[in-house]
């Protein structure tokens, strides 16, 4: 497992150079910003790049190597989940620090503490679902097959989440009515500790039927 991380640190230090500006660039404009939500993206972003490590290891054969040794296929599987958790955390610090920053610029720290457990949680519930729902479709099919159904799936949830956040903007624009963090911290747990492990179980599942070419 040891081994299997570091080897996908050493691709990020050397092929994802360019992400550390984005996060910075993305970091930079929420200071400038009253909302954090803006810096959602930088999970969406950290999502590609578990999913490309992924694509990247099967571009280089590398999960065919891995079958000739003593790498079990569900060490294979729970790596990929493991640094992907750990991607996670890393961006909701990464961005909390930010927003606390922000806060004291603009003078709204205990405003932007409480907007700050929303964006947590939001970044939970993006990276998780992303990540939870491609998985699988990768490990079963492949890069490309498997990138063309999770898209077909991102699809289809963000519509849901769009007709959510519309109408809990119109709720808030009409009733003055904040959004209520208990319940996006509900989503977030949920698809942390429910969606991920079942995710992960289907992941090993569909990995172990694979035929490797």
């Amino acid at each position: 497992m040891k081994a299997l991380l570091l080897k996908d640190w050493f691709v990020i230090r050397s092929q994802y150079k360019f992400y550390v500006l984005l996060y910075l660039f993305i970091g930079v404009v929420g200071l400038l910003s009253d909302t954090g939500y803006l810096n959602a993206y930088c999970m969406i972003i950290m999502s590609t790049i578990s999913t490309n490590l992924l694509q990247n290891d099967e571009t280089c054969r590398f999960l065919n190597y891995a079958a000739v040794t003593p790498i079990s296929r569900k060490q294979v599987v729970a790596e990929k989940y493991l640094l992907n958790l750990v991607l996670i955390a890393v961006t909701c610090l990464y961005m909390t620090l930010f927003r606390i920053l922000a806060g004291l610029i603009h003078g709204n720290l205990a405003e932007g503490m409480a907007e700050m457990l929303a964006v947590a949680c939001l970044f939970l519930t993006v990276g998780t679902l992303m990540t939870g729902i491609s998985f699988p479709l990768l490990f079963r099919w492949g890069a490309m097959k498997g990138k063309m159904i999770a898209i077909v799936l991102y699809g289809c949830v963000a519509g849901v989440f769009t007709a959510g956040y519309v109408g809990l903007t119109l709720h808030w624009f009409v009733g003055g009515v904040d959004i209520n963090i208990p319940v996006l911290a509900v989503i977030g747990a949920a698809c942390l500790f429910v969606l991920y492990p079942v995710s992960y179980l289907l992941a090993v599942r569909w990995y172990d039927r694979r035929e490797l070419i």
